[in-house]
């Protein structure tokens, strides 16, 4: 994709309204608030989000309005008409990974919502959570919902709006749909996670329903080249998949869903460039005048075609995992590259002028010094003549992964291993590490039972700094034996 940009103070509401462009919302009796707990510029570039979006709008039944997370102080208030979450029959929340848990319980103390769906009241609107988050561990977030939607929205999204329009009452709706395949109600099922729902391949592909030039892909129209991943990386949540392996879209199919009025367009997936028409879907869209970017690019599948059509397309950058420091953790991640897909992924982009951008993972089970210090006298070699940035993130052990046991690495030793890689690329390639302190937090939430909401709350309440989150989450977790997990086991 196209580089992200940095925050910045966005305009009024009303400004923000009136720069949108795409379909136009249904506005029926049945009143949701759709609620991203990120801020709006990036809420407006999630896939997941503006395809809830858009399978809502496509019930006529339904008025539809989006919800933000606020600024600090703010009452949280529709951004179409500035109403309050109290006037709409149900809250849908979508999810993306750990951390927005944070923007939900700020989104709950901005709306006034008591955080515990047992101690509302029955006619409160309920709170329906759903999104990337449930193919993980999404048992921290139970207390705070009514009901979870596990898996993929398509096809079940739309019969448990259809349920509760029939239904005459939030308990009445949440008994009817407990046992549906998919549906996870934590008043019925406990700890014990639902099966995941599995989208029908006719809703398939999904993209986006609303541009703006305020989001971090500003008026970019996001598409999915293919639903989920063939690919078994050991640390990676997609291998629990929803019954079937990655399902590849006809050329024909996205095509048809990027035809829009619209110059950018992104595609999207877990791996996309494993798609076996990427060259021909890449040359249509240039055909008609669109530029393409893609969200990152395997070092294997790196080719002399691929990198000049994305060049022509207007890219300028390739994003490539490597993931482990060494072959020997990259066989052990079950990667699948070779040091010398990475050295060839180099020199293509070099010969097109097209800049470089890492991902490593830090941190990882069997990772020695030697492994970092050899990886970056290497790096900061191989990439003389190109721009180059590596992105570094710790380690965060995911449920339902071969490394679900596995411990979180100390922080000390995170951040010395993190010192070895700045000292050795010597300002060669850019380095950016992701906050070693708040995948702590990451960590600890994806391998939490229940218990961990009430935690979590507490730490919000005391100010929601990493100091609360310390005291209150941090220590009690770590102290706990991650080979002794039960509530994963489902």
């Amino acid at each position: 994709m196209s580089k992200r940009r940095a925050p910045r103070e966005l305009p009024s509401r009303a400004r923000l309204l009136a720069a949108e462009r795409g379909a136009p919302i249904t506005r029926g009796a049945h009143a949701v608030a759709l609620l991203a707990p990120v801020p709006y510029a990036t809420a407006m570039s999630s896939l997941g989000f503006q395809t809830v979006h858009r399978l809502l709008a496509e019930l006529p039944e339904l008025c539809i309005e989006r919800f933000f997370l606020p600024e600090t102080g703010e009452s949280l208030l529709s951004f179409e008409s500035a109403r309050s979450v109290h006037e709409f029959a149900l809250i849908a929340v979508s999810l993306a990974w750990e951390n927005e848990l944070i923007g939900l319980m700020s989104c709950l103390q901005a709306a006034g919502i008591a955080p515990w769906a047992a101690e509302r009241a029955p006619d409160s609107p309920p709170i329906l959570l759903g999104g990337p988050i449930t193919y993980a561990n999404p048992l921290a977030f139970a207390p705070f919902c009514d009901v979870m939607l596990m898996g993929e929205a398509e096809g079940l999204l739309e019969r448990m709006l259809h349920a509760q329009l029939e239904a005459p009452d939030k308990a009445t709706w949440l008994a009817r749909i407990g046992d549906w395949d998919g549906v996870y109600v934590p008043a019925l099922h406990g700890e014990c996670l639902r099966p995941l729902n599995c989208a029908p391949d006719t809703a398939l592909p999904a993209r986006s329903l609303i541009y703006s030039p305020y989001a971090e892909f500003a008026d970019m129209h996001l598409v999915e080249l293919a639903r989920g991943c063939s690919r078994r990386c050991a640390f990676c949540v997609m291998r629990r998949q929803t019954g079937r392996s990655m399902r590849v879209l006809s050329a024909e199919r996205v095509l048809a869903a990027a035809d829009v009025e619209l110059e950018r367009v992104g595609l999207v997936g877990a791996a996309v460039s494993d798609h076996p028409q990427l060259l021909e879907v890449l040359e249509a869209l240039l055909a008609r005048g669109q530029h393409c970017s893609l969200s990152s690019v395997r070092a294997d599948r790196v080719s002399e075609p691929l990198v000049a059509l994305l060049r022509a397309g207007g890219a300028r950058r390739l994003t490539v995992g490597v993931d482990g420091a060494s072959q020997r953790l990259r066989d052990a991640l079950f990667k699948g590259i070779r040091l010398s897909d990475i050295e060839r992924c180099i020199d293509i982009a070099r010969s097109h002028a097209m800049a470089l951008k890492f991902y490593l993972m830090i941190g990882v089970p069997g990772e020695l010094d030697e492994d970092l210090s050899d990886f970056a006298t290497w790096l900061a070699s191989a990439v003389r003549g190109t721009r180059s940035s590596l992105a570094v993130s710790p380690f965060v052990p995911k449920a339902h992964t071969p490394l679900e046991r596995e411990g979180f690495a100390p922080a000390a030793e995170l951040e010395r291993r993190l010192g070895i890689l700045r000292k050795l690329l010597g300002g060669k390639v850019e380095l950016r590490a992701t906050s070693v302190r708040w995948a702590r937090v990451e960590a600890a939430i994806a391998g939490a039972p229940w218990s961990l909401a009430e935690r979590a709350w507490r730490a919000h309440c005391a100010g929601g700094s990493f100091a609360a989150w310390r005291d209150e989450v941090l220590t009690w977790s770590e102290q706990q034996d991650p080979a002794s997990r039960p509530w994963l086991e489902s």
